[in-house]
């Protein structure tokens, strides 16, 4: 009986656009691939056979001792049955060169393996699947592998330990898809793998992952859309080791894996940061009666809900935190913390930066160091202000050695209680509605006995009339910079030297700032180190309206040569 000869998909979808392409690239006509030899069994080597050969999905296909492309390679995987021998390695595509070489050569070529939404045939499947582990050779550069099933080949590649892969990036949305990874026993190795990125799915083989002992991730990124995603993670009892660890970014229910990870003992992670959209996102984390240990780390950074899980890190009891950055755009990212009854600490923070609703974390915190508040968005500020106005709120942050606050944070100043000695006190105010707050005739100001910095810029430069620093206090930095003339408004409606400064070593005045000087009152005895103007001759015109030898700044320090 004469038999037809069809292309799958042409059956399946009518037409026959790849037969005839077939016909085209080998050069035969229907009638000619009939004759073609359809071997059951081939071993392919670098010596093709003199006849030409039509391998099916009939074909039983040996790979050994050789070395194929790997666009050729995965062209095998699909089409015919596929069985992997000794020595067999594929390799970048590289059109100018053969596709078939000897095994060996281009070991020292590393190539990027990537595929995008890749439909993947059952038959490719059935040959992954039948694959040894550690049974195709490879260099690689980069595995960047996008909703595929094959994703599940990974255990089948021979990487050597020590090589270096810049990129690890998988991402699954189907459990299928990395299935065959988590049925390994073993771990699995890629070489030493720079970044590794993990999503939805694809997060469940982190325990999976092996790198060599001395080395270090540089970037480890984890998310997850979906718990379904960690709760094979979550569901194991003992906790598993990640190694060395750079950096860190969590997101959405990755977060929650957080508690079992543990990194080598002399790990320092330089950065973490969580980010959770989500109530839920953290709710396995909340429910956790005992914080969890995250070692040593240089910078921590919480955002949106992830702010609530704040007092459940505990650091290595001799790690100093060099910043700390919270930042939570709702109320409600904080609703957990501000309706807890105790205090926490975190340990030893250098620097805090909080962020929108995180100034609220202010009233449950212990905290020493510097202390950075930032609130952006007037509709933000209206929200706060009335909370804050509510419940007639005081923010003790006495402990602090250095407070910066900038824009609408300005205006939470009269809330806070603040000690008498500081370190460094900066405002940073754009605008009149920043200061508001400071500028009602109920808030009497500040006293400072000591400060060693003072920094106003923008509108903060207006509300130096309630600033008062002690006669006698020494401050080493001394700063005024205002870029609008209306930003000294306030202050030039007082009397010439009616604002004490006490006794500055360094003083520098900006723009419409240089305007001030006549209203400062500089100890009569002090002795200036540095004293700079930075201003164009139109910031100052009031200044030049002055009598020669009119303004009394005392003595300044000669500049050595």
């Amino acid at each position: 009986e004469k038999q037809t000869l069809l292309c799958p998909i042409c059956r399946k979808e009518g037409g026959s656009f790849g037969l005839d392409e077939y016909k085209k690239a080998i050069g035969q006509s229907e009638e000619g691939l009939r004759t073609l030899i359809i071997p059951d069994s081939f071993s392919l080597t670098q010596n093709l056979p003199n006849e030409t050969l039509l391998l099916t999905d009939q074909t039983a296909v040996t790979l050994s001792n050789i070395e194929i492309s790997v666009n050729l390679f995965f062209m095998l995987l699909e089409k015919t049955k596929v069985t992997i021998g000794e020595r067999f390695s594929i390799v970048e595509y590289v059109g100018s060169e053969d596709s078939i070489r000897k095994h060996g050569m281009a070991r020292n070529s590393p190539f990027c393996l990537e595929r995008n939404n890749e439909a993947v045939s059952s038959l490719a499947l059935e040959n992954i699947e039948r694959m040894a582990p550690n049974s195709i050779g490879c260099s690689l550069k980069k595995v960047k592998l996008h909703n595929t099933y094959l994703i599940n080949i990974i255990p089948k590649l021979r990487v050597k330990e020590d090589s270096k892969v810049e990129w690890l990036v998988l991402s699954a949305d189907e459990e299928e898809h990395i299935a065959g990874i988590l049925a390994q026993d073993q771990p699995i190795c890629v070489g030493n793998v720079e970044k590794v990125r993990l999503r939805n799915c694809a997060v469940s083989i982190l325990p999976k992952l092996k790198n060599h002992e001395d080395h270090e991730i540089e970037f480890i990124w984890l998310d997850a859309d979906e718990k379904e995603h960690v709760d094979g993670i979550l569901a194991q009892e003992e906790m598993f080791c990640v190694g060395r660890v750079k950096n860190a970014l969590f997101e959405g229910y990755a977060i929650a894996i957080l508690p079992k990870l543990e990194t080598h003992e002399d790990c320092e992670v330089e950065t973490l940061r969580l980010g959770a959209t989500k109530e839920e996102h953290v709710a396995t984390i909340l429910a956790q009666a005992q914080p969890f240990y995250v070692g040593s780390v240089g910078e921590i950074t919480l955002e949106d809900y992830a702010v609530n899980i704040l007092p459940k890190l505990e650091v290595h009891k001799d790690c100093v935190i060099k910043i700390l950055i919270l930042n939570a755009s709702e109320k409600e990212h904080v609703a957990t913390i501000i309706a807890q009854d105790q205090p926490f600490c975190v340990g030893i923070v250098k620097e805090m930066k909080f962020e929108e609703y995180a100034v609220f974390v202010l009233l449950k915190m212990k905290m020493i160091g510097e202390l950075v508040l930032s609130i952006n968005g007037d509709e933000t500020w209206r929200n706060i202000h009335g909370e804050l106005k509510k419940e007639n709120t005081v923010i003790c942050v006495e402990e602090v050695e250095r407070l910066t606050l900038a824009e609408h944070a300005v205006n939470i100043l009269p809330a806070l209680k603040i000690k008498r000695e500081m370190g460094i006190f900066a405002l940073y105010a754009d605008t009149e509605d920043h200061i508001s707050e400071v500028l009602a005739e109920e808030y009497k100001g500040i006293s400072f006995g000591r400060i060693k910095g003072f920094v106003l810029y923008g509108s903060a430069v207006n509300l130096l009339p309630k600033m008062r620093i002690g006669e006698d206090c020494e401050v080493e930095q001394y700063g005024l910079g205002a870029p609008k003339e209306r930003q000294i408004s306030k202050v030039l409606g007082k009397e010439d030297r009616s604002i004490a400064v006490g006794r500055v070593k360094n003083m520098e005045l900006v723009d419409y700032a240089v305007c001030v000087i006549t209203k400062l009152r500089i100890h009569e005895d002090n002795t200036m180190e540095s004293f700079r103007l930075f201003a164009d001759e139109k910031y100052f015109p009031r200044i030049l309206e002055k009598g020669n030898n009119s303004i009394e700044i005392g003595r300044i320090k000669p500049e050595r040569d």
